[in-house]
C-alpha cells in the first residue's frame, strides 16, 4: 500500500497561496477580499453539488416547518456576492482571460504560475 497523500491531504498541509501571494507583495488587502467573496460565491453555487454528511439537523423531515433548508447556513451577501462573481466571470471572458487558473488557486490552493495575472485577474473583481 502506498503511503501517498491525497491531493485534499497535501492541501490541508500547505499554507493557502493568498497567504503566501500577500506576504510576497504581490496582492494586497483589498485583492484578498476580492478571493474570499469569489470562494464564499463558489461555495454557494456549488453547495448543492458536494458531498457531506448528514445529521439530523439537516434532513429533510416531512414535519421540518421550514421545508427542511437549514436558514442558518445562508447569509443576505450570498446573492450579491453570487452576482458579483457572475460578473467577475463576464468581464474575464470579455478579456479573453481564463478563468480557471484564478479559480484553482482560490479554491483548491494551487498557487498560480503567473502571479501578476492572478493579480490583475482580481482586479477585475
Amino acid at each position: 500500500m502506498g503511503s501517498e497523500a491525497t491531493p485534499q491531504t497535501l492541501a490541508k498541509l500547505t499554507p493557502d497561496p493568498l497567504w503566501l501571494l500577500i506576504q510576497g507583495g504581490v496582492i494586497n488587502e483589498v485583492l484578498v477580499e476580492a478571493a474570499f467573496e469569489i470562494r464564499r460565491a463558489y461555495g454557494f453555487i456549488s453547495a448543492g453539488t458536494r458531498m457531506s454528511l448528514m445529521d439530523y439537523e439537516r434532513l429533510c423531515l416531512p414535519q421540518d416547518k421550514d421545508g427542511g433548508w437549514n436558514r442558518a447556513e445562508t447569509t443576505t451577501d450570498e446573492p450579491n456576492c453570487v452576482k458579483r462573481y457572475f460578473s467577475w466571470c463576464r468581464k474575464m471572458q470579455d478579456r479573453q482571460e481564463k478563468i480557471q487558473p484564478a479559480l484553482d488557486c482560490i479554491i483548491d490552493g494551487v498557487m498560480p504560475s503567473s502571479p501578476v495575472k492572478f493579480a490583475r485577474a482580481l482586479k477585475l473583481f
